[in-house]
């Protein structure tokens, strides 16, 4: 271990796994969130009279539009899945690690000095 003062404490990495879990888990939400938004493309899609389109911009047809954000959705599930996949990818190598015995201790020995220097501080 450093002896360096300035040095950082260490994060345990237990807790830094349970923040990849939570980011998995939302990006799971998310990819629900997607489909759910699809589906109901999906809906309108199989109601194309019942669609219409903006002046704005280039012309399209209604049903041209809507299967283009359909494209796109598909195409961002697509992006999130790989995400979701790496992410589960550094979940499972996270689960592996922990501190040594020497830099845990190291770790509270800092942690505590710097509570005792916060609390000289605050009695000053």
């Amino acid at each position: 271990m450093s002896d360096n003062a300035d040095d950082r404490i260490l994060p345990i990495p237990s807790d830094l796994y349970r923040e990849i879990a939570a980011f998995y888990d939302q990006i799971g939400q998310m990819r629900d969130q997607l489909n759910r938004v699809s589906e109901r493309y999906v809906d309108l899609a199989h109601s194309p009279q019942s669609l219409a389109v903006d002046s704005f911009g280039e012309p399209i047809e209604p049903i041209d539009a809507n299967g283009a954000v359909l494209t796109a959705l598909d195409d961002a599930d697509r992006r999130l899945y790989r995400v979701e996949a790496a992410v589960d990818e550094a979940r499972k190598n996270a689960s592996r690690l922990k501190l040594t015995d020497q830099a845990d201790q190291e770790r509270e020995r800092r942690l505590a000095q710097q509570r005792a220097s916060g609390s000289r501080r605050r009695s000053r």
